[in-house]
């Protein structure tokens, strides 16, 4: 192995030299770079500083008022003296009927004097439609087997019927009614075919569904 040589006086100073020298071109270099920030325009200036960032606090929305419609309820009375009048009439006609009550065409044969007049003014009797006689599918709709039935089918019907016309409007409201009771008879026709029938009770459903349905769709809207 060699020993390193040790620099003599000559290039010490040689290499501190160079050291002082790559020390004053950094300086020079910092200084000029400080020059040139300060004399920049002041919107350059700001450029570097980051934008600063606005956090809202968060407000929920403010609620909003479902606006209902205003329409004046009238078919709903008229279907309530309706209802009235024909329970009125078949408690007539059922005092002047002959019973045994035989119904030649579709062999109905009806010993209760009641519901032989229900039976005459278009209770739903299956044998009778399949002869013809559809309309049995919607006069049941006007139709009531007892006072009870008729208190509480009316009662029901002002309760619903006055709002659901109110919300819906009138034309709108027969459809809901008329349909779902035909859809009521229908359901009767299909699944309780040895029956006489009669009531309101499919349309009634009917109104109740269109409410649960209508504050369903608006629940969010409600106050």
């Amino acid at each position: 192995m060699t020993q390193g040589r040790t620099p003599n006086d000559d290039e010490l100073r040689e290499i501190m030299q160079r050291w002082e020298r790559e020390f004053q071109q950094r300086a020079a270099g910092a200084r000029d770079s400080a020059r040139r920030m300060a004399e920049s325009p002041e919107n350059e200036q700001e450029s570097f500083a980051a934008s600063p960032v606005i956090v809202e606090p968060y407000a929920p929305p403010p609620p909003q008022r479902l606006t209902l419609p205003t329409s004046q309820p009238r078919v709903v009375y008229l279907l309530l003296a309706v209802n009235v009048i024909m329970f009125g009439l078949t408690q007539v006609l059922a005092g002047r009927i002959a019973v045994p009550y035989v119904d030649q065409t579709h062999g109905a044969v009806i010993v209760n004097p009641f519901t032989a007049a229900l039976y005459v003014l278009g209770a739903k009797e299956n044998n009778a439609i399949n002869g013809g006689e559809w309309w049995r599918l919607l006069t049941p709709m006007v139709l009531h087997g007892s006072l009870m039935h008729l208190l509480l089918n009316s009662w029901a019907l002002y309760i619903l019927g006055t709002e659901v016309e109110r919300m819906f409007g009138t034309v709108r409201y027969i459809a809901i009614y008329v349909l779902a009771g035909l859809a009521g008879s229908i359901a009767s026709y299909v699944f309780n075919p040895g029956s006489l029938a009669v009531g309101a009770s499919g349309a009634i459903f009917g109104l109740l569904g269109a409410l649960a349905s209508y504050y369903g769709a608006h629940l969010p809207t409600l106050v």
